[in-house]
């Protein structure tokens, strides 16, 4: 448990939008969350909510009575704000990926400098502040946990690094790596109207099914 926290909206509203769901008789084994970017930051929080309650504001612990999501997926997730000397990636892939590196840093700062108000706050939001055994409990949060990357984005080292380290903890645990996407490729299948898909796409729409598939 951490200490007293001034708490983001995002997060506040995704617990409160999940406590109505529930609320309505909706069991947590038929709920699978997903989100993309800053989205799959936020399913993260969610999951870390879960595992390692925040304190103060208006949130309650995410109650799921005993139970587990049924699952949960994170696009191309944002889950460090800014380079680093071991994420490579931010610089090889400048240029190639859908928003230029200094578009996301100019953003991760933003985000950075309000968190720092409140810094317990940070290993919820940035990776790089996560402390030892961090991901431990998230296996009694949700059964099953997805997570993508493009082979040419910023954050393919970032988001690799975080998956396998929830891998260590979570067994259920799948990360996708598409070696020719970028940033959300998955998504361009969709707002371009393509024909031909990409490679995740067939195994994201796989691996939703197969979770609601498996509990009839």
């Amino acid at each position: 448990m951490l200490p007293n926290v001034q708490l983001p909206s995002p997060l506040q509203q995704a617990v409160a939008g999940l406590h109505h769901i529930l609320s309505l008789g909706v069991n947590p084994e038929d709920i699978q969350i997903l989100g993309d970017s800053a989205g799959g930051n936020l399913v993260l929080q969610i999951l870390l909510h879960g595992a390692h309650p925040l304190q103060g504001g208006d949130i309650p612990p995410l109650n799921l009575g005993g139970r587990k999501l049924g699952g949960a997926y994170m696009m191309s997730p944002w889950f460090v704000m800014i380079p680093r000397k071991t994420s490579p990636s931010w610089s090889a892939y400048d240029g190639i990926d859908t928003i230029p590196a200094a578009g996301f840093v100019r953003f991760g700062y933003q985000v950075l400098m309000n968190t720092l108000k409140t810094p317990g706050l940070l290993p919820y939001i940035d990776q790089t502040y996560r402390p030892e055994g961090w991901y431990e409990g998230l296996e009694g949060v949700v059964d099953r946990i997805a997570v993508s990357a493009g082979g040419n984005e910023c954050f393919r080292d970032d988001i690799v690094e975080v998956a396998e380290a929830i891998k260590e903890v979570h067994p259920r645990t799948t990360l996708l790596v598409d070696a020719r996407g970028i940033h959300d490729e998955p998504l361009a299948d969709y707002s371009a109207g393509e024909r031909r898909v990409g490679e995740l796409t067939p195994i994201i729409k796989n691996w939703f099914k197969e979770g609601f598939t498996a509990k009839r």
